[in-house]
């Protein structure tokens, strides 16, 4: 055991909302948890200890999807490579450990790649369109099979499938006005170590934008209908919602105002 208030908190109230063969799409903070530990143990140990709960939970016939976003296109970039194998993701130190965790694959995205486990992850690794939020990436296919999005140690609800539900809006129902679909270009070394120029479409805001993302009447929503599940572990907030909820809800919220997402 190795917080003080035992390790089955975490499986126990987590696996009355996250099933054996769901997919879920994370976005995680463990090192909130770090406090609650009962003595002191190695940073492997304590990492292995999460990815063996997510295991768990989904069983072998789940996935679970994780952000490794490394922005390696971005404008601040001097080199602009990606390399598929050694990029380090820039979303945190789990997301680094799950990456070099074996059965672990990511997608070839250069700026919002993703990290994908389980039964179907060849289904979530193809991306033929090269558009980070399109209507082939993996988000689509997050929705598409109706993934759950959790907020693991956030304290906050911020999924980064708002950005695929932004950009259908912006292509299917009316055009939003503080992003755009924008193409970045440099070299990629896929998995092989083969590098080749390429480019990538992502929906992105203008060049320095002070609009952000508000989680405020997306989750006043989502929790009035009971759609979005509210955890607290170790005085650590988690949230879950269907993506489908999610997607459905966010396009009643950007007919009827466009900001629904923003805040200046």
């Amino acid at each position: 055991m190795i917080f003080k208030k035992g390790d089955k908190i975490f499986f126990n109230k987590l696996s009355k909302f996250i099933k054996k063969s769901d997919t879920i799409y994370l976005e995680l903070d463990v090192m909130r948890f770090g406090k609650y530990l009962k003595k002191k143990i190695s940073k492997e140990n304590y990492l292995n200890f999460f990815f063996k709960l997510l295991t768990r939970l989904v069983g072998k016939k789940g996935n679970i999807i994780i952000p490794s976003f490394s922005y390696s296109w971005g404008s601040d970039k001097k080199s602009k490579i990606f390399n598929h194998k050694f990029t380090k993701s820039q979303t945190g130190i789990f997301p680094e450990y799950f990456r070099k965790q074996r059965g672990v694959e990511r997608t070839d995205d250069p700026m919002f790649s993703c990290l994908v486990y389980g039964k179907n992850k060849n289904f979530f690794l193809n991306n033929y369109e090269k558009n980070s939020f399109g209507k082939n990436s993996i988000y689509a296919k997050i929705y598409e099979k109706n993934a759950k999005l959790i907020s693991f140690g956030l304290n906050k609800f911020d999924p980064t499938f708002v950005h695929y539900v932004e950009q259908y809006f912006d292509e299917n129902i009316r055009k939003i006005s503080y992003r755009k679909l924008k193409k970045f270009n440099g070299f990629i070394v896929n998995s092989k170590g083969k590098k080749y120029k390429d480019y990538q479409f992502c929906f992105m805001k203008s060049m320095g934008s002070k609009i952000s993302f508000n989680e405020k009447n997306i989750r006043y929503i989502l929790q009035k209908k009971k759609m979005l599940k509210q955890i607290k572990i170790l005085n650590t907030d988690i949230f879950i919602c269907n993506s489908k909820d999610f997607f459905e809800n966010g396009l009643i919220g950007l007919r009827s105002n466009q900001k629904f997402f923003t805040k200046n």
